[in-house]
């Protein structure tokens, strides 16, 4: 069985029958419009997005938001902006989940297969922007090349969110780049119970709007979990769901 330990709380990991849940975790009640699998996505992805986006600062008609990355947390941002009535420029891949993010209301979709250059991706975000790049550049890759070349998509006076990054690569960065183009950096990591509630209502309230459904692109037995994330990271699905199966 997936995190059994052999000490207090004995199952404290995921992808299990049976799980400890700590008393100051938080209980969010799912509600009943949602589906189980996508209720388990907003209590990952979504939820952390909901923390970026009020780290983020205001959103209006007149906002630019860059996402850079196409998997849940950028999908989700996708649909968070839109809702706030900014225009989102999306920069990722393959065409399965670009496909998603034009349906979610992205307005400009930009393959990195496509342009596979760096520098070219930057050209075509100003490009897109007149010459500005985004008030909002949302990181939400993972890839540590991202960083950089997010920072040169934002704005003069904009802001970067930082929300994909887990590794331990170092990147090259100049800190003048604050100063002289007078931007903001800040990074967020999960989120409390109150966002996953915030979650949960943003996906019901805008389940009508999005097709959250069309994100789960498989589910799967707790026995198939290997197979779900390879083909996770061979880009084959988008977010496949592990359901437990029924007992007889």
């Amino acid at each position: 069985m997936a995190g059994q330990k052999d000490e207090f709380p004995f199952l404290g990991g995921g992808f299990a029958e049976y799980g400890y849940v700590f008393p100051t975790g938080g209980a969010i009640r799912v509600p009943e419009e949602i589906p189980d699998a996508v209720a388990s996505a907003a209590s990952c992805a979504m939820q952390t997005v909901v923390h970026a986006y009020e780290r983020s600062g205001g959103v209006d008609e007149g906002t630019v938001v860059v996402v850079q990355g196409t998997g849940p947390l950028g999908l989700f941002s996708v649909a968070r902006y839109v809702a706030a009535g900014a225009k989102v420029i999306v920069v990722g891949g393959p065409a399965q989940r670009l496909e998603l993010a034009r349906a979610w209301g992205a307005e400009k979709i930009l393959d990195i297969d496509d342009m596979p250059s760096a520098s070219e991706r930057v050209a075509w975000v100003r490009d897109m922007t007149g010459g500005r790049g985004g008030d909002i550049v949302v990181e939400a890759s993972g890839v540590p090349a991202a960083f950089a070349e997010g920072v040169e998509m934002v704005a003069e006076g904009g802001r970067y969110v930082v929300v994909g990054q887990g590794h331990n690569v170092e990147v090259k960065f100049n800190p003048s780049v604050l100063n002289v183009r007078n931007i903001m950096i800040t990074g967020v990591r999960a989120a409390a119970p109150h966002h996953t509630w915030r979650a949960m209502e943003f996906l019901r309230r805008h389940r009508a709007t999005f097709n959250w459904e069309s994100m789960i692109t498989s589910i799967q037995g707790l026995d198939q979990i290997n197979e779900a994330f390879g083909r996770m990271d061979t880009w084959n699905e988008i977010k496949p769901a592990i359901k437990l199966l029924e007992r007889a």
